[in-house]
């Protein structure tokens, strides 16, 4: 095997990890928006779905902005957005008590 194809196998030291992180946070986030208002049957935890995707959106968004990751910028979108869908799910959640109760 040549240097190139060790190199290609074994990034070096210093290269910037994937983005994965990132774009699960914003997959998630986008998730959490989409799902509690789909036109299907979730009575009992159409309130209670936004708020689980959107704290592990967070979650994978605060990970993917530690230390040397590709995909920063699509981290911090996924911060914003996982935010947005975290208050969605606590003012769906609120509602929901304040009907039932």
């Amino acid at each position: 095997m040549d240097a190139d194809s060790l190199t290609a196998m074994n990034p070096p030291h210093g290269a910037p990890k994937s983005a994965t992180p990132a774009v699960a946070s914003v997959i998630l986030a986008f998730l959490g928006c989409v799902l509690p208002f789909l036109p299907i049957d979730l009575t009992t935890v159409r309130a209670f779905i936004a708020l689980p995707l959107g704290l592990a959106g967070l979650a994978t968004a605060a990970f993917g902005l530690m230390g040397n990751r590709r995909g920063k910028p699509v981290a911090a979108a996924g911060v914003i957005l996982s935010a947005l869908v975290t208050g969605l799910g606590v003012w769906m959640i609120v509602l929901h008590v304040d009907l039932v109760g």
